[in-house]
């Protein structure tokens, strides 16, 4: 795997993927010169055990631990929490990704600012990419506006509702010598501006939340990427009891012929189910779906997040109109 991704000019991948390899809980990954360790559970990384994983790798790699969840929060908050040099986040890296340059960020008990387990959609964006105008909704770092971009995309924007997410987004542009809109803003007013669906009638609009004024518009490609379970001003994103909602305003959003590339994160729906909660949706609001394509890690060469019942939690599909 190693050699493919050598070839093919990747520096980051997943080394240790626990939940297959006895382990769940914690993960590996290399990041340009960084391997970047974390930890979900209550069981954190002594001193001496990143001691020992650090003579694993050559001396000039940087190795950064980055324990999850709260209980490692209590614990730093509580000064209990100390692991030297292996919390040090002060030197910036650029990293590889399919010839692609992208600047690694992971702030403390944070995700870091690439996904890998996407590597395999953003390989699909940047190879069908050309001469569309690409709409990269859920954007965080901008990494598939990257790739869309890098691709010979003739429009590309990114929605997010983080300005730091953005920032980075902006500086991962740079790297790549392409130019990209950035929109920040929270998907449902944003998205339903552009569907034409208006929004004063939303609870937050009429409580005076502001957000940013766009025009109708439609785009060959809409990547739809979102989290789990997450609630703002604006409303609920939960991808297990309404992607509908989600759905919606950006199938209305594609132009004829347009694609959508969306995801779900959670184990929690099947493919089928989710791929028929989408059809239903596109048919009601009268954007009935022609094709949809599954594109699939466990199928490619790459394969750094294997699933131990064939079943991976991260399900991907691009529907057409």
């Amino acid at each position: 795997m190693i050699e493919f991704l050598e070839a093919e000019n990747t520096t980051a991948y997943r080394l240790f993927h626990g939940v297959c390899e006895g382990l769940p809980g914690t993960t590996v990954d290399r990041y340009g010169d960084v391997i970047l360790i974390q930890t979900f559970r209550e069981e954190l990384l002594t001193q001496q055990e990143l001691v020992d994983v650090s003579c694993l790798f050559p001396e000039e790699t940087r190795i950064l631990y980055n324990p999850r969840g709260g209980h490692a929060r209590r614990q730093a908050k509580a000064g209990e929490l100390n692991f030297g040099d292996f919390s040090d986040r002060s030197t910036e890296t650029v990293f590889q990704e399919v010839g692609l340059n992208f600047e690694f960020s992971c702030l403390p008990f944070s995700d870091p600012s690439l996904f890998l387990d996407f590597r395999f959609a953003r390989r699909w964006i940047q190879n069908n990419a050309s001469d569309l105008s690409v709409l990269n909704t859920f954007a965080y770092t901008c990494g598939c506006g990257v790739a869309a971009a890098v691709g010979g995309a003739r429009k590309v924007v990114n929605l997010d509702h983080g300005s730091r997410c953005l920032e980075l987004g902006a500086k991962n542009a740079a790297l790549n010598n392409v130019s990209m809109q950035n929109v920040q803003s929270d998907f449902y007013p944003a998205m339903r501006q552009y569907a034409g669906l208006g929004v004063k009638g939303l609870r937050a609009a009429r409580r005076g939340v502001k957000y940013p004024s766009l025009n109708p518009e439609t785009f060959d490609l809409i990547i739809l990427d979102p989290p789990t379970l997450t609630k703002s001003k604006w409303g609920a994103v939960d991808i297990v009891n309404d992607y509908s909602a989600l759905a919606k305003p950006a199938l209305l959003s594609l132009s004829e012929n347009g694609r959508l590339l969306a995801t779900n994160h959670t184990s929690q729906v099947s493919m089928d189910e989710w791929v028929d909660v989408i059809s239903r949706c596109a048919k009601k609001c009268g954007r009935p779906i022609k094709k949809v394509e599954s594109i699939s890690q466990q199928e490619c060469s790459d394969n750094d997040f294997p699933s131990f019942d064939d079943r991976p939690p991260l399900k991907v599909a691009v529907f057409t109109v």
